[in-house]
């Protein structure tokens, strides 16, 4: 930073105000860096503890299939076609790895599509809200790759995705819950007794400095009223969606105030679970606030600072244009900090929301 400092000062013909300027900046650079240096040496131990600890939640995300394929992909999209988009075309024309598919979207949802595009600012993306475009060629792939030249990719960060959930979102407080009832072969699940287990899984939303979004899963052997532990009903209820069977004779086989009953107290867990994550996610909201508006408050008392050791030195030299331009930039960092500052206290308190995504009983036999 010095040596370019330097260059600049040799190479240009800069007035007293704009060497004293470059200098400026290059000190505040230079502190900042050491600053960042400092930090990252008083914190080299936590963050390789941190790493260590992300590996861990990424093997257990791995042995709960918390991830999307490229499988998940295709039935999302094809899903919401065959419910929601009459004239659409998604036809698989070549198998592989990635498979190849044709993907028309009708003239409908195309122009749907592309006004999201327009509005999201996303034009130039993809080809798929082209006006007349036919038939285009894709592939499902769940991760980010560099562009294909001969098909179009589609992860979970297309637009298309976006646009299928916005959609989604849209109707869904008018969708009812599904109601399953599977079987599954003991050995498939490991750990799990046999037997019926009743289960309910939960959307829980939260909104503040941080949007986010988690799915909740509770279960009860209906026998004993034993509650499986919170990986082990994530577990249960993912591996009987993948690899379950229909249980067709669920409904003469059991009793179904029991199973009512049983599922009120999944319900009443969940409850449960759902205020503690609520008050705790609100505490931490509050606490992430708090911090980035001494941030802001700290930044804004170092700009200005900064800029009225500028303007005071001016004033020495009687340099009174460059004063007033340098006041303005002090309007400026404090304009931009109550801005910040605004936008954070609306962020300050937590909204939430829970809803039954679906519930059922698997048969562990």
């Amino acid at each position: 930073m010095i040596r370019e400092m330097s260059f600049d000062l040799l190479r240009h013909d800069l007035s007293d105000e704009e060497e004293v300027e470059v200098i400026e900046q290059t000190c505040v650079a230079v502190e900042q860096r050491s600053r960042i240096e400092d930090s990252l040496e008083q914190e080299a131990g936590r963050l390789v503890a941190h790493g260590d600890y992300l590996q861990q939640r990424i093997a257990a995300a791995r042995q709960l299939n918390r991830y999307v394929t490229s499988d998940d992909l295709q039935s999302y999209v094809s899903d919401f076609i065959d419910e929601h988009c009459q004239g659409a075309q998604l036809v698989r024309v070549r198998d592989g790895e990635p498979a190849r598919w044709e993907l028309d979207l009708g003239p409908a949802v195309r122009a749907g599509f592309s006004e999201f595009l327009e509005k999201e600012r996303l034009q130039g993306k993809t080809r798929l809200a082209t006006a007349a475009s036919g038939r285009q060629p894709c592939v499902f792939e769940n991760v980010l790759k560099r562009s294909r030249t001969d098909a179009e990719s589609i992860s979970q960060y297309h637009p298309l995705i976006a646009y299928v959930r916005r959609r989604l979102e849209a109707d869904e407080r008018h969708r009812h819950a599904v109601v399953s009832a599977l079987r599954i072969p003991s050995a498939v699940i490991g750990n799990v007794a046999g037997g019926a287990h009743v289960f309910a899984v939960h959307r829980w939303s939260i909104s503040g400095e941080q949007d986010s979004e988690r799915l909740a899963f509770e279960v009860i052997r209906l026998d004993d009223q034993q509650q499986l532990s919170a990986d082990d009903a994530e577990r249960l209820v993912t591996v009987a969606a993948m690899q379950g069977q229909p249980w067709p004779a669920a409904r003469g086989q059991l009793d179904g105030n029991a199973v009512g009953d049983c599922f009120e107290a999944v319900t009443d867990v969940l409850d449960r679970r759902y205020q503690e994550f609520t008050e705790s996610a609100g505490r931490e909201n509050r606490d992430r606030v708090s911090f980035q508006l001494d941030q802001v408050d700290r930044q804004e008392a170092r700009e200005i600072q900064r800029l009225q050791e500028i303007i005071w030195r001016l004033r020495v030299q009687n340099k009174m244009r460059t004063i007033k331009a340098n006041e303005g930039r002090v309007s400026k960092v404090r304009e931009r900090a109550a801005e910040r500052r605004a936008r954070l206290q609306n962020r300050r308190e937590l909204t939430h929301d829970s809803m039954l995504v679906c519930a059922g009983v698997v048969l562990v036999d």
